[in-house]
């Protein structure tokens, strides 16, 4: 993709523009002037691709699941309970408080 850049500096800071023409999108970022115009490109052209991925949605992608290394049945590490209703908690432990009594 081609994209067209416009630097702007405003007293202490710098105002990136980003136009990609292909779908009619722009941002704006502002940034540091000391820093390197590549890395206020590279910022500005990530927050594009951020806006286009918001708008447009992500690109399409064919997926195709990787071979199964894994035997079709596996052993079930935990037994299957047939009547889950069956099973009673287990009892509490904690001694019960029983109330206050006065000397």
């Amino acid at each position: 993709m081609t994209y067209l850049f416009e630097f702007i500096h405003v007293g202490s800071y710098v105002k990136i523009s980003v136009i990609e023409a292909e779908h009619n999108l722009e941002v704006s970022i502002v940034g540091d002037p000391k820093q390197p115009r590549k890395t206020l490109e590279q910022i500005a052209v990530r927050k594009l691709h951020h806006v286009h991925r918001a708008l447009l949605g992500p690109p399409p992608r064919t997926f195709e699941p990787a071979p199964s290394t894994l035997p079709s049945t596996l052993p079930s590490a935990l037994p299957i309970i047939e009547n889950p209703e069956a099973i009673s908690p287990r009892p509490h432990r904690r001694k019960q408080h029983t109330g206050w009594s006065l000397p």
